[in-house]
Formats: structure tokens, C-alpha cells, sequence
């Protein structure tokens, strides 16, 4: 089995994550799928069932007698340049083992979403790069230090922060920082329209 690495750090409140990172450079659906089942569930799911189950969610085969493990889901989608969207995320959210039955889309105020989500029970967020596609990160809620600081759990980055004093209107933008320090400044936006999937 290959050696994938896995983020383990400290958020500014002192609290430990570990998660792994996202294992393809599109793969950041599944990802963030496995760390909130991992999350909810304090159990250990594989990356590869998820992109799986993704991949099946995608071409309407989920009923169709396939593994999510099978050559024709291996074959089928290139995780490299294919985002996942709102629908298929749910799938794999609520897809056994370790489903997520309450995971829905977020209606209403964002904000007040994220402030409510903790780490066992996370909020998932879809970001829209301005270079256009997209990304899928996790957050835990907000810090203690400052309510308006969420906690990011991303598969890519590793732990960030979501400031919801950023809002403009409906919108929230996300600036991560880079392991060179510089930030990643207006990249990903977030608009009212979004997938936020939410599992509490």
C-alpha cells in the first residue's frame, strides 16, 4: 500500500488533528469526505472507496451492481482533472461503511453553519477558484481564541483558517497560507450558491 502522508498539527487553540492528504490533485471530494466520516465516526475509511463511490455517484452507476473498489471504477474516472460536485459529495458522505445519514446541503446563512460546526460533527465547504474549477475543505468550527476564525481542515494545505469577518454580502473568501508563508491571497471564493454540506 502506498505511504500517503498525513497532516498532524496543532490549531491556534492547541487542538490536535490528523488527517491525510488528499492522495490525487483532484481528489480533494474524497477527501474531505474521509475526514468527516473519519471525524464522525472515529474510524479509519480509505481514500480509494470514496473516489470510488464518487466515480459511480458520477456516471449513475451506483445501483448498477459495481464495486466502488471495481477495474471499471479504476478505469472510469481521472480524479487529476474532474471535480466532484454537491450531489456526488453526498454520496460519498452518506455511502456505507461509515455513513453519514444526516449530511444534507446547507440552506440559509453560511455563517452561521460554519459557527455551528464542531469537530465530530464538520461542516464540508465547495470553493470556487477564480481561475476557475474548484475545492473542498472541512471545517471544525470556530476557534476559541476568536469566534469569527474557523478552523480549516484541508486535504491540500493542511490547517487553515476561514476569517467570517472576510464576508462581503454572501460571499466568504478563503486565503490560505502557503508553507512558504505567503498567502494565497483572493484565489477561492465562496458564494451564496455553494455546496455547504452539513452534518449536524
Amino acid at each position: 500500500m502506498p505511504n500517503f502522508s498525513r497532516f498532524n498539527a496543532k490549531n491556534i487553540d492547541g487542538h490536535w488533528f490528523r488527517f491525510d492528504h488528499q492522495q490525487m490533485g483532484n481528489s480533494c471530494g474524497p477527501a474531505s469526505a474521509k475526514i468527516v466520516k473519519e471525524s464522525y465516526h472515529n474510524q479509519i475509511i480509505g481514500e480509494g472507496y470514496l473516489r470510488g463511490v464518487g466515480t459511480l455517484s458520477t456516471f449513475g452507476a451506483s445501483h448498477q451492481g459495481h464495486s466502488a473498489l471495481s477495474q471499471i471504477v479504476k478505469n472510469s474516472k481521472d480524479w487529476e482533472i474532474s471535480p466532484t460536485n454537491k450531489g456526488v459529495m453526498l454520496d460519498m458522505l452518506k455511502s456505507n461503511p461509515l455513513g453519514v445519514t444526516t449530511a444534507r446541503q446547507a440552506l440559509g446563512d453560511y455563517v452561521e453553519h460554519l459557527k455551528r460546526s464542531t469537530r465530530n460533527r464538520p461542516t464540508i465547504i465547495g470553493w470556487l477558484w477564480k481561475t476557475g474549477g474548484g475545492h473542498f475543505n472541512v471545517c471544525v468550527g470556530p476557534t476559541k481564541k476568536d469566534r469569527n476564525l474557523c478552523t480549516i481542515l484541508d486535504p491540500a494545505l493542511g490547517i487553515q483558517y476561514l476569517n467570517l469577518d472576510d464576508r462581503v454580502g454572501n460571499s466568504l473568501y478563503y486565503r490560505p497560507i502557503l508553507q512558504n508563508g505567503k498567502v494565497l491571497e483572493g484565489s477561492f471564493t465562496a458564494k451564496n450558491f455553494e455546496p455547504f454540506i452539513i452534518t449536524y
